[in-house]
């Protein structure tokens, strides 16, 4: 069973998956299959008697990925249910707890989402700041002071004064929010406390979406590799990390052979995702990025596919413009699927609205499971067989003020350009990029990105 799966695999992922446990860095390109090596990996190692499932601790990001990763391991016939039930897969804040939970039982309760913006919101008001703006702004601030070991120390202003006002709540009524299970997971080991209880049993520890890390994660891992001496199997993709205003950073996944000596480099070049025209803009694009490892573009499918990018003279001719053709596509392809993708969540509603203008009630509840509307941070992770970008332009408008504020200007840059990255390899097989030339009234350019990718807009 595993050598017919193994001849499926391309060389690069044999490569990968074959290795005994040890240090790795996988630098994996979008849908170069990384999940499947990930996964085909651990089944490797438990599959062969190398390691018990429990002596194996597989670290994501977000609950979805780890559900996902689950449900791949169900599937596989290599491995027994109770092999399956003995493997330990969950997000980074997840395992962090349980470890907190083995060496200290009583720790506070942890507030919901829903609970944490309250409680900011609240405090912001008391230092008279208004707005769903200054609550977010707030927030994102919070997760940035405690996303690195020793506490980032913000400068004085109202928006801190929120956040002290917030903590000492918190401190009050013994709550604490995401962020603090890991800080003081940190707090509690330079204190001397044996927090490492719970990991006492690992013997390999893999951590997907590695681009995704920021300082204090890193802190915890490499601890964690210096105390136990633990091997760690790291994947991710420096030129998908989008997340900087939440303190992540791709440093630890290009720093990982210094930081970890002797870590075996590998690299998945081949996009089995996306038509060649795709890849090929989209690689031309992140090439403009300085901060990077240099890598293959190699693409699986031999259709051309299509890749374009048209200008619109404002938004409402862009929303209808762009109603028409996902209409178009989701009639003329029974199971096709759709995305409509934008900086923010308003640039989406004048095209959420006009394809439900556009379609008859019949319509709308046979085509409407087949197309999302999503910002592109949260398109990550996905795929669909056309993909609309919507509102590309320099200067955004409805960016004002937002995202940026800490940034040097470069890295500012080089993580809109990733970000765009991620949204255009989101394609399996269309992708079109539009501009609509009036936003909010104001005129806007083509961004840079376009002719970085190669692209010639069409108006």
């Amino acid at each position: 069973m595993a050598e017919n799966r193994r001849r499926m695999l391309t060389a690069e992922q044999s490569s990968v998956i074959g290795v005994a446990p040890g240090n790795y860095v996988v630098f994996a390109a979008p849908g170069s299959g990384k999940t499947t090596v990930l996964t085909g990996h651990i089944v490797e190692q438990v599959s062969t008697g190398r390691l018990r499932p429990s002596e194996i601790t597989t670290i994501t990001f977000t609950k979805q990925a780890a559900l996902d990763m689950k449900r791949r391991m169900s599937e596989n016939p290599e491995l027994s249910d109770r092999a399956i039930a003995s493997l330990r897969i969950g997000t980074f804040h997840a395992e962090v707890f349980r470890l907190l939970l083995r060496c200290t039982p009583d720790i506070p309760v942890v507030l919901s989402p829903w609970e944490q913006r309250r409680w900011m919101a609240a405090a912001v008001r008391e230092e008279g700041l208004f707005g769903d703006d200054a609550v977010r702004t707030c927030l994102q601030l919070t997760t940035v002071m405690k996303s690195a070991w020793p506490l980032v120390q913000l400068p004085p202003s109202r928006c801190t004064r929120a956040i002290a006002r917030y903590e000492k709540w918190k401190r009050a009524r013994r709550r604490w929010d995401f962020d603090d299970i890991l800080v003081t997971f940190c707090a509690r080991w330079e204190a001397g406390e044996d927090v490492w209880l719970g990991a006492r049993q690992w013997q390999y520890l893999l951590v997907d979406e590695f681009q995704d890390t920021n300082a204090v994660q890193w802190q915890i891992l490499n601890r964690l590799v210096q105390e136990l001496g633990v091997p760690l199997f790291v994947v991710g993709d420096e030129d998908q990390s989008i997340y900087g205003f939440r303190g992540a950073s791709p440093r630890w996944l290009l720093q990982f052979g210094e930081a970890v000596p002797g870590a075996r480099r590998f690299v998945l070049s081949t996009n089995f995702r996306s038509d060649q025209l795709i890849v090929r803009h989209a690689a031309r694009l992140i090439a403009h990025n300085r901060y990077r490892t240099d890598k293959p573009a190699g693409v699986f499918s031999r259709k051309p596919g299509v890749c374009r990018w048209s200008c619109w003279p404002e938004e409402q001719r862009e929303a209808y413009a762009v109603a028409r053709e996902v209409r178009r596509s989701l009639l003329a392809e029974v199971r096709g699927t759709v995305a409509v993708l934008a900086r923010t969540r308003r640039q989406l509603l004048l095209t959420a609205e006009a394809l439900a203008a556009g379609l008859r009630t019949e319509e709308w509840r046979r085509l409407a499971s087949r197309v999302s509307f999503l910002i592109l941070h949260s398109a990550k992770g996905k795929e669909w067989d056309e993909v609309h970008i919507v509102g590309a332009a320099a200067d955004n408008p409805y960016l004002a003020g937002a995202d940026l504020r800490d940034a040097e200007a470069d890295q500012a840059q080089e993580e809109e350009r990733r970000l765009f990255y991620v949204g255009m390899t989101r394609a399996r097989h269309r992708l079109w990029i539009h501009t609509p030339l009036r936003i909010r009234g104001q005129s806007v350019e083509v961004p840079n990105f376009a002719g970085e990718a190669g692209l010639n807009p069409e108006c």
